[in-house]
């Protein structure tokens, strides 16, 4: 897991290590890039903590009232 973070990440510095003058927009592309290899491994994270604990949500389900309720 973590050598697969370890690569993208790589990846991402190398591309801005290659450019001579970085723009608002190439670091805006680095730390989006950055957000989506680091996305998969905290979703994956918060599952095996979630489902090892055994806790439930603190916020109730809520149910939503119909859009056209009867007693109108």
């Amino acid at each position: 897991m973590f050598e697969i973070l370890t690569d993208k990440l790589n990846q991402v510095f190398r591309a801005l290590g290659s450019r001579g003058k970085l723009t608002e927009k190439d670091v805006d592309e680095a730390l989006r890039q950055v957000r989506l290899s680091l996305l998969p491994h905290t979703v994956s994270n918060w599952r095996r903590f979630n489902s090892s604990n055994g806790t439930r949500p603190l916020m109730p389900k809520i149910s939503m009232p119909t859009a056209f309720p009867a007693a109108l």
